[in-house]
């Protein structure tokens, strides 16, 4: 009997990571290779015989497609001639130093599915001129169209109908193929060619090559599986399930690079504080985390005109380094002065508060007890104050995979849903980081009570340096995100 219900509960326990998996597989898969927040160009100048066609590419991510349909609404054709109309004002193109007035000659958009339900968007843009035939000219190209969003950006040249290359200082071929297969060696720094500048002789017959393919504006409906779950329309199973796969991606978000794990870790470490501290950093970060989803996700729907989404994410986390680094200092300053002074920083081992479960105290002169109970609250409240802020700094960043979750909710009308979702996500976020933070700071007290008494008098002798070298730490980590914050910003 005993028997079938542990394999009754196999099977259940295989088939949620089975469905979780199902689930969210599908977020990664389908994610922009790019980010969901970029923007990405592609400009094909060809010079076929005596006319000059000039392919522009744009490539939107989950998030900025997301903006372009609440934009467009119902009137597609109409959101694409005007979007045809920017492209040809925004690409200047000039011919032995005199600018040439582009005509637009085709437009077409498509929707492909993304991460979160959501969808990504091709728009092309076909632009002509003529130039003078059998001549060599100087062409200049200037990619002025969404100026300023992050994502890849590049310009090529190709010639037929006779006409040449006689110089150039950009390829003749496509590194992403007009933005359909992105170089894996380039993500982490894309492309950002913006300018270029050609020597082109004219040929003298076009051979009235075709760029664009036909023009499609359908929206597909490709739904992922958390967002399937979530237009579920109230089944009790599965919107157990969404919240229960949300918990996990969550889960598994906490675990990859970021949210303060190193500081969370130097911080308890370096303090000696108890696990209700480390619940504390934790349900902080993910306060603020929650706050940052839904903030981000307030100024994607409404105030994208004013600034850019991704424009925010270096000021943040400039403001999370900034902000670690304050308290990283202030934390420095004190367990120096500690130190310097004889505290209980410095001397750990020789005081009742740092050993308490030893049974015993010890006698002190006046003169030092005073200066030991001031260093010791004014460490402790450098550490509360140290503690709330590291916890805001650490969640500071939102997280585009809920705010993907979010805005999918939103274009479902299930806010409600989305809403119990992005706290689900929340939740998974806070119950890894709660538990790294516990046992960081269980292992720290475990290592305290060793009987070795040669192993523990060593670890009074570093316990002096550890504070302040824990600070230290924290303070590397803050400059360290801001000095890369800086880099975004500017």
């Amino acid at each position: 009997m005993i028997g079938r219900h542990l394999r009754a509960r196999r099977v259940v326990l295989a088939a949620m990571l089975g469905a979780a998996a199902a689930v969210l597989l599908p977020l990664t898969a389908l994610a922009h290779p790019l980010g969901n927040f970029t923007v990405n160009h592609a400009t094909a100048v060809l010079l076929d015989g005596d006319v000059l066609r000039v392919r522009h590419v744009i490539d939107y991510a989950e998030i900025p497609a997301f903006q372009e349909q609440q934009a467009m609404g119902a009137d597609s054709p109409g959101w694409l001639s005007r979007r045809a109309a920017t492209v040809r004002d925004a690409v200047h193109v000039a011919v032995d130093g005199a600018a040439v007035s582009l005509g637009v000659a085709d437009r077409s958009m498509a929707f492909r599915p993304g991460q979160a339900g959501l969808q990504t968007l091709r728009v092309e843009v076909l632009l002509t001129a003529r130039v003078s035939p059998g001549a060599t000219h100087t062409v200049t190209v200037h990619d002025g169209d969404d100026a300023g969003r992050i994502g890849w950006r590049e310009i090529t040249v190709q010639v037929a109908g006779g006409a040449a290359v006689e110089a150039a200082d950009v390829p003749s071929t496509s590194p992403s193929d007009m933005l359909r297969s992105y170089p894996q060696d380039r993500l982490t720094s894309p492309l950002d060619v913006a300018d270029a500048r050609l020597q082109l002789r004219a040929g003298l017959v076009s051979s009235d090559t075709t760029l664009l393919g036909p023009v499609g504006g359908a929206a597909t409906a490709a739904r992922d599986g958390l967002v399937g779950l979530l237009d579920s329309h109230g089944d009790g199973a599965l919107v157990l399930l969404a919240v229960f796969a949300a918990m996990a991606l969550g889960a598994a978000h906490a675990l990859s690079p970021g949210h303060g794990k190193t500081v969370m870790a130097g911080y308890l470490v370096g303090t000696r504080r108890s696990w209700r501290d480390a619940v504390m950093l934790g349900a902080t970060i993910t306060v603020t985390h929650t706050a940052g989803v839904f903030a981000l996700g307030l100024l994607t729907l409404f105030a994208a005109t004013v600034v850019a989404p991704e424009r925010l994410y270096p000021i943040l986390t400039l403001g999370s380094g900034a902000l670690i680094l304050v308290v990283g200092v202030a934390m420095v300053a004190v367990r120096v002065r500690s130190a310097r002074r004889g505290g209980p920083l410095a001397a750990l081992a020789e005081h009742a508060h740092a050993h308490g479960d030893h049974g015993h105290t010890h006698h002190h002169e006046n003169a030092h007890d005073h200066a030991h109970a001031h260093d010791h609250n004014a460490a402790q409240r450098t550490s509360r104050r140290g503690l709330l802020a590291l916890g805001v700094a650490g969640g500071l960043v939102p997280c585009p995979s809920a705010l993907l979750v979010l805005l999918a909710a939103v274009s479902l009308h299930r806010i409600a849903g989305g809403i119990l979702l992005i706290v689900a996500f929340s939740a998974g976020l806070a119950a890894v980081l709660v538990g790294i933070g516990t046992a960081i700071a269980s292992g720290a007290r475990a290592v305290r009570r060793v009987p070795n008494l040669a192993r523990v008098r060593a670890l009074q002798r570093a316990a002096a340096v550890l504070p302040v070298a824990s600070a230290l730490l924290i303070s590397a980590a803050g400059l360290g995100l801001t000095v890369q914050a800086l880099s975004g910003v500017a």
